[in-house]
C-alpha cells in the first residue's frame, strides 16, 4: 500500500526529462551560490558606506521572488518560463525613504525543463519593475566552469546597471 508520503517523494524525484539536462541545473545552482556571496558582500559594503551616512536605510539579503514583476520582465525578454520545473531567487533589499529589490530569477526556459535555464536581474519598487538586465542563458551542454566564467561578468554588469537605476529613484 502507498501513502501519501510515498507519493510526494515520487512526484518531487520524478525525472523531468534527459539526465544530461541536469547539467544546466547543477550549474545554475552553483552560480546562485556565487549571487548569495556577491549580494551578501555588497549589502555588508552599502551597509558600511551608505547606512554610516544615513542610518535608517538598510540593506539585506533575502530569498524574495520578484513574482510581481519578473512576468513583465520575461515578457520583454521574449522568453517562456517554466518556474514550476526550476525556479530559484535572491534579491538585495534597498531600504530607503521606499524599499526597493534588486532581485536575481532563475528560471527553467521553456513550456517545461530542456536543460535551458535563464536568469535575469530586476529591480522593483513595490508593484512596479524599474528596471531588468538582459537574459542570461545556462545550458546542460556547457561545463559549468564555462558558465561561471560567462555568468561572473554579466552579474557584475548587471549590479552595476541595477544599482544605477536604484541611485535614480532616491
Amino acid at each position: 500500500m502507498t501513502t501519501v508520503a510515498d507519493e510526494v517523494r515520487a512526484a518531487r524525484n520524478r525525472p523531468s526529462g534527459l539526465p544530461e539536462w541536469e547539467n544546466a541545473r547543477v550549474s545554475a545552482e552553483r552560480l546562485h551560490s556565487f549571487v548569495r556571496q556577491r549580494l551578501d558582500s555588497l549589502a555588508a559594503q552599502m551597509k558600511d558606506e551608505i547606512s554610516s551616512a544615513q542610518p535608517s536605510y538598510r540593506f539585506n539579503v533575502v530569498s524574495v521572488s520578484p513574482l510581481i514583476v519578473l512576468p513583465e520582465a520575461i515578457k520583454s525578454l521574449l522568453v517562456q518560463p517554466a518556474l514550476a520545473d526550476f525556479d530559484q531567487n535572491m534579491s538585495l533589499v534597498l531600504k530607503t525613504e521606499k524599499q526597493s529589490l534588486l532581485s536575481l530569477a532563475q528560471f527553467a526556459v521553456g513550456p517545461r525543463f530542456y536543460g535551458l535555464i535563464g536568469a535575469v536581474m530586476t529591480l522593483s519598487e513595490g508593484m512596479s519593475l524599474i528596471w531588468h538586465s538582459d537574459l542570461f542563458l545556462i545550458n546542460y551542454r556547457e561545463p559549468t566552469e564555462h558558465a561561471e566564467k560567462r555568468f561572473r561578468p554579466w552579474l557584475e554588469e548587471a549590479l552595476a546597471q541595477g544599482l544605477a537605476a536604484w541611485r535614480k529613484t532616491l
